[in-house]
């Protein structure tokens, strides 16, 4: 059975509910990439949503952000002291807290698993960037955002699946084939194209489980790396374990080595160890 293909006016639809803001996040980008960046600007941008922005406040009065003698009292105070290149990190971070407060029924997936998976993927797929070849900014935020699909698809569930929830292993694309119409990736494809995410990002994710014959760029086989490594590392979803085989095709694809991606494990563990502290007390 191949069921009819949920349409994009839907899958947009559901989006709005999506917790956390994540179109934002694209905004936020195209204003820290600027020639003059203001700490207003960012503010008024974060304040658009007041539960990202109390979010946000909360997690940079964490001993990860602010190791200060007194607490931040405005989001003015955490941007202008975190500073450009971090606040995005720090955002990302927060919006990724919001949209993982909910377990996804239909993948059988909890919101702690959900949480773990974004964070540490993100995390390790910046690790994992050669700086002179890769942007890492694009390499975080792909690897953030590539459970996006699952997200905007588990709210349409109760609507469209008739199959039951998927509970095994492996085979997710083909499950979700089968009683959906389309696979997570294509979901997130057409979510982040209509957030304004650069095209880079959104065939980052919507090519990383290297499925079909159409040929994927370096994100996307930097983001798979990461999602196998993650999964290898315990932090793994349901459904997945097909696409995220080790091999050296795959490393040498993202132009990695196994020594590069071992040392990235290492600064991951410890950097996720710290975040999923802070993002907790948040």
């Amino acid at each position: 059975m191949i069921a009819t293909p949920i349409s994009s006016d839907a899958l947009l639809h559901v989006t709005k509910g999506i917790p956390g803001s994540l179109s934002l996040l694209a905004e936020l980008g195209r204003m820290l990439s600027g020639l003059q960046i203001k700490t207003s600007g960012i503010v008024a941008l974060l304040n658009r949503n007041p539960q990202l922005g109390e979010r946000v406040l909360l997690l940079g009065n964490s001993p990860l952000y602010n190791t200060g003698a007194r607490p931040y009292l405005t989001l003015q105070e955490v941007v202008a002291d975190v500073g450009p290149a971090e606040i995005y990190r720090l955002v990302g971070l927060a919006m990724a807290r919001l949209a993982s407060a909910e377990p996804l029924a239909t993948y059988t997936i909890s919101a702690n698993q959900l949480l773990e998976n974004t964070l540490f993927t993100a995390l390790l797929a910046e690790a994992l960037v050669d700086t002179g070849k890769l942007d890492p900014r694009a390499a975080f935020t792909a690897g953030l955002l590539r459970s996006v699909g699952k997200i905007a698809l588990d709210h349409l569930g109760k609507e469209h699946l008739q199959g039951g929830t998927h509970g095994r292993p492996d085979g997710l694309a083909d499950w979700e084939m089968a009683y959906l119409g389309l696979t997570n990736c294509e979901a997130a494809a057409v979510v982040l194209r209509a957030w304004r995410f650069s095209p880079e990002i959104i065939a980052g994710v919507r090519d990383h489980y290297l499925i079909g014959a159409k040929p994927a760029g370096k994100l996307a086989h930097l983001v798979n790396v990461a999602a196998s490594v993650t999964a290898r590392c315990g932090f793994g979803l349901p459904g997945e374990s097909d696409y995220f085989e080790a091999s050296p095709e795959k490393y040498a694809a993202a132009h990695l080595t196994e020594a590069h991606i071992n040392d990235a494990v290492v600064r991951t563990l410890y950097a996720f160890n710290q975040i999923r502290l802070a993002v907790g007390q948040s």
